[in-house]
């Protein structure tokens, strides 16, 4: 438990977390590691858990026209799969995440982070809102690209199908 506890501590994006809250964690994360190449989770599959990137690269992958797209690598002191564990579907996970390089995760069990809204850890609601935090600067990123995106695009009907797709997100997008 002392060695998930430094391990967490290391992590930046845990750093508004004191020593309790770190310990409370600690008890409900365990230490995976995969190779290069070895896939952690799949497109579709249920969301059961949250990973934290203690070392190593993952790919964020896609199945787009029957072809794997990459849609981001990250890297050291990036959490990934919290998506599906926060509001999760029934289509499950939207993406894939395979090891790029030889890599050492922190796995959250989303059922604890569910057992500990059921108790009111003050612990959990930190952790979740340095979530909130993560997703809005990537949704932030997505924007900003989408508007480079936007400019960049020259043609009328290129602009037009742009256009159309703000309009698509902004309608199923459920505020």
């Amino acid at each position: 438990m002392k060695e998930m506890e430094s391990t967490l501590k290391k992590l930046k994006f845990l750093e508004s977390l004191d020593g309790k809250d770190i310990a409370t964690l600690a008890g409900y994360a365990k230490l995976e590691r995969f190779r290069a190449g070895e896939v952690i989770f799949k497109e579709g599959s249920k969301g059961d858990a949250i990973y934290l990137i203690v070392s190593g690269k993952v790919e964020i992958t896609k199945m787009l026209d029957g072809r794997e797209v990459i849609l981001a690598v990250l890297e050291d002191d990036s959490p990934f799969g919290e998506m599906d564990v926060l509001s999760p579907t029934k289509a499950g996970r939207v993406a894939g995440v395979r090891a790029k390089t030889d890599c050492e995760l922190v796995l959250i069990p989303g059922r604890k982070i569910g057992e500990g809204l059921k108790k009111e850890e003050i612990t959990i609601y930190k952790l979740i809102y340095i979530f909130t935090r993560v997703i809005s600067n990537r949704l932030r990123k997505m924007d900003e690209e989408y508007t480079n995106l936007y400019i960049k695009c020259s043609s009328d009907n290129g602009r037009a199908e742009l256009k159309s797709f703000r309009e698509k997100i902004m309608k199923e997008w459920q505020f």
